[in-house]
């Protein structure tokens, strides 16, 4: 295992990050010539993506948001400011899980919402800017900030079921010109080096099913990078807890673990 200490140079955050080694030629240029590659990375992100400070970020957001419902920008802020209450209340009155997150307009401004936390950036995100010249597939993508992040120097889908905010994530790559594709449609996972689900395990009711697809069609040492936060579901309703299950599936699906966020389709499992 390699240890880096990484600092955002917009929000001054400090992390140290464990990536596994010799799982990926991705890693190398990164780890050789090190923390000056990072800043390197921050400041050449894409426009939509690199911004001075938290706040220009959020104002942006908003912004483009406003911009692809055609709603007034106060009502956006509004909406974007505690979108919890109407999804609790919606998810209560849910038909299924899948058809509740496929169809939830108000999952977009939760998403705005979530997507504004420096921290979500730098604990969830940051290990994965030093990937380049990779085919990534991003699941539960939501508006597309990490797709967009890895653009530049990758090969990049980025799969949502909920429509709205994939046509958000086409909106934003039309205005801004980046090279990503967004799609409702199940890809083919056997296509992608890497496969990322950051904040979208603890989704999905029936997570051993969903694992046991990935592991019987994604490639021989492809890489699964997932950040989950099963938490407590009386505190969290939508958040279903597969903590103490999720390595065991995994391992069951031929997967190695590598670390509690990576693991990599093995041939000898």
């Amino acid at each position: 295992m390699s240890s880096m200490v990484l600092r955002c140079p917009s929000c001054d955050i400090q992390m140290n990050v464990t990536v596994p080694d010799g799982v990926s030629e991705a890693f190398d240029k990164g780890y050789t010539e090190g923390i000056n590659l990072v800043t390197e990375v921050f400041t050449e992100m894409l426009p939509l993506d690199h911004y001075k400070n938290e706040v220009e970020k959020s104002k942006v957001l908003i912004q483009d948001l406003a911009e692809f419902l055609e709603e007034d920008i106060g009502e956006v802020k509004l909406k974007t400011s505690f979108p919890e209450g109407r999804l609790a209340e919606e998810w209560v009155k849910k038909v299924d899980t899948e058809t509740f997150y496929r169809d939830n307009k108000d999952y977009l401004y939760d998403n705005i919402k979530y997507n504004q936390f420096p921290r979500y950036h730098i604990e969830r995100l940051l290990p994965l800017a030093l990937m380049y010249h990779v085919k990534i597939l991003d699941i539960g993508c939501g508006i597309g900030m990490l797709a967009f992040m890895l653009s530049a120097e990758n090969e990049v889908t980025g799969y949502d079921i909920n429509q709205k905010v994939i046509d958000f994530c086409n909106f934003r790559k039309s205005k801004y010109n980046s090279d990503v594709e967004f799609t409702t449609e199940e890809p083919d996972y056997g296509q992608f080096d890497l496969i990322t689900a950051i904040g979208t395990l603890e989704h999905i009711e029936n997570l051993e099913a969903f694992i046991r697809k990935l592991g019987g069609t994604m490639k021989q040492g492809a890489l699964l990078y997932h950040y989950d936060d099963f938490g407590d579901q009386n505190i969290s309703p939508m958040h279903f807890n597969h903590s103490n299950e999720i390595n065991g599936w995994l391992e069951e699906a031929g997967f190695k673990i590598l670390t509690g966020r990576w693991a990599i389709k093995d041939a000898n499992i």
